[in-house]
């Protein structure tokens, strides 16, 4: 008998016990699904968030103010002065990979157009703001460095700010009050979308000079952002800025400096864990999935011992029978591997499909890797719980098996 014809009477035995079949491939099929949706959907959280992430920004080191433990107020009584306007000047002036810096001042205020108002976060920002998070201006125009040096009252709102205040009216050259203070409406920005919790178009930005004068009555900053000019100059940067604010605070470390990398790394650690759980799920369905085979193959010999025997009588050797039950044991394992695939980049699609729905930006992202890690495992699942009913049935004694009732 050649393979061809191992291969063809393997199917056929398995189309005899369709149902059984079916019932073996569910472990397979289930593992394979889990990975395959699984990971698309893991996938596509992960490309939402980096994009998110690069939209706010490339290479960006974010200084803030760092509360000083017991210990620490001890050792430096009275001389924390907290980030100044003076400290980015200084940064700009002394760190060669800073492309652009602007500070942060934030303040919670109330805006009011008419009869509608809005309470919510105003930063005060440079011009620099601009680059520095990515933002692209939908009409009119953005803050100007002479807004700053002139301290003028001009804002520039997101969209859902517009939302809430215009409706459908025009905005542009509209003044809104913030605080106790006339704003005039200079630019509208395009939409930005939201990331871990922040709404970036419920934006309300002036300039970082008047915020100061106006509402903080000091130059103490909230926090500031430096872009670097290229990413392999982060460290650097940060070792720059650490040593520059170190001497203009007297030694104190009252600063906390996080790079962009490490929002990235986090999200990449998050991704990796679910990755891992989702990987032990499926590899314990697979698992559930050949023990099944392995048990429905060895019924499967218990019942045609008699066949076996008449076919190793008439001179079938020990290679074809144990081929033929190998056989069947990966068709098994691969049908099901492979309607699984199916079912699971359809799931995973499908998904995807929802949540854009929900969440701008999200789309699940079928990998062929993942496609075919689930199609090897389904055929090493059939191959490894396949080899000992298969060898099981190649050792029978033909003369014990013709007489096995």
């Amino acid at each position: 008998m050649n393979f061809f014809e191992i291969f063809t009477d393997a199917f056929k035995n398995l189309s005899t016990n369709k149902l059984r079949s079916g019932l073996t491939m569910l472990g397979v099929i289930i593992g394979v699904a889990a990975v395959i949706a699984m990971s698309s959907i893991v996938e596509g959280g992960q490309k939402m968030t980096v994009e998110m992430i690069e939209k706010m920004g490339t290479n960006l080191l974010s200084i803030r103010p760092k509360k000083l433990n017991e210990e620490e107020l001890r050792q430096f009584p009275g001389r924390s002065k907290g980030l100044r306007y003076g400290d980015i000047e200084q940064v700009k002036a002394m760190v060669p990979y800073a492309e652009q810096v602007t500070p942060v001042i934030n303040f919670q205020s109330h805006l009011k157009y008419g009869d509608r108002d809005y309470s919510g976060m105003v930063e005060g920002v440079l011009e620099t703001y601009r680059e520095i998070r990515n933002y692209d201006v939908d009409r009119g125009r953005f803050l100007a460095a002479e807004d700053s040096a002139e301290f003028k009252k001009v804002t520039v709102l997101g969209t859902e700010i517009v939302k809430e205040l215009f409706g459908s009216a025009d905005p542009l050259g509209q003044d809104v009050k913030i605080g106790d203070h006339r704003f005039i409406v200079v630019g509208i920005l395009a939409e930005k979308g939201s990331l871990h919790g922040i709404n970036y178009d419920e934006t309300v930005l002036i300039p970082a000079t008047t915020a100061m004068k106006l509402f903080k009555g000091n130059d103490e900053l909230n926090s500031f952002i430096v872009k670097v000019d290229e990413r392999q100059n982060m460290k650097k940067a940060d070792a720059m800025i650490k040593s520059i604010l170190l001497q203009r605070h007297d030694g104190v470390e009252d600063f906390v400096i996080r790079s962009q990398d490490e929002l990235v790394r986090n999200t990449e650690l998050i991704i990796f864990t679910f990755r891992v759980i989702l990987g032990g799920t499926a590899a314990l369905s697979l698992l559930v999935g050949g023990i099944g085979i392995m048990n429905i193959m060895l019924v499967t010999v218990t019942e045609r011992t008699g066949e076996i025997g008449l076919r190793k009588a008439v001179g079938a050797s020990r290679r074809a029978i144990l081929t033929q039950f190998l056989i069947e044991s990966v068709a098994i394992s691969t049908i099901g591997g492979i309607v699984g695939i199916v079912l699971g980049a359809s799931l995973g699609l499908g998904f995807g499909w929802l949540a854009s729905r929900a969440i701008t930006g999200w789309n699940a992202v079928l990998l062929p890797s993942a496609v075919f890690l689930g199609f090897f495992f389904a055929m090493a699942v059939g191959i490894t719980f396949g080899l000992y009913p298969a060898f099981k049935a190649s050792n029978l004694d033909p003369a014990e098996a013709l007489r096995y009732q």
